[in-house]
């Protein structure tokens, strides 16, 4: 019963980042940015506590340990992350 929980929260958060907003969508005046991607466990909590000090790292759902698809962790991170920047604020062309 437990695992098929931790599934469903799974899927859920999944669909949560693919759904995105309709403002992804709409124009933006902002400049296009550059961002370094963390792709390991490590690098997301080092990162978590240098944002955010009060917090730190946070991970409610463990996806971070997922492995989605049988592949490592570090793919999921990376997958994850690609698809926060892919869903996230776009400027239009």
């Amino acid at each position: 019963r437990r695992k098929r929980r931790k599934e469903k929260m799974k899927f859920a958060a999944i669909l949560a980042t693919l759904v995105g907003s309709a403002a992804a969508f709409a124009p933006s005046s902002q400049s296009v940015s550059r961002t370094a991607l963390s792709e390991t466990k490590g690098d997301l909590e080092s990162l978590g506590k240098q944002l955010n000090p009060i917090v730190g790292y946070w991970d409610p759902l463990g996806l971070t340990d997922a492995a989605f698809w049988g592949k490592s962790d570090e793919f999921t991170i990376g997958w994850l992350r690609q698809a926060e920047v892919k869903h996230g604020d776009r400027k239009s062309t």
